[in-house]
């Protein structure tokens, strides 16, 4: 259903929501997303999808801090550092 999600999208926070099981590949398809990625304080558990590194037009953070996952940091997604 998130790939189905279409115009400019602000920002994504939903944390604090005790969301659990994986991350989903197509949170990589929001590449219309410009502000704020926010998932921390959840339940998430596995790897980050490299997907996720399509956001490059963040300008006001991501953050997955506080969940369960694990796995080295996809080059994609640590790449959006240089972008905010």
């Amino acid at each position: 259903q998130i790939g189905k999600i279409t115009g400019v999208v602000n920002a994504l926070k939903l944390y604090s929501n005790s969301f659990s099981n994986s991350l989903p590949s197509q949170l990589g398809l929001l590449i219309s997303l410009i502000s704020n990625f926010d998932l921390s304080s959840n339940d998430l558990t596995g790897l980050i999808p490299s997907e996720l590194g399509r956001l490059v037009e963040l300008t006001d953070g991501f953050d997955l801090s506080s969940n369960l996952l694990c796995g080295d940091l996809p080059l994609e997604v640590s790449a959006l550092s240089t972008h905010y």
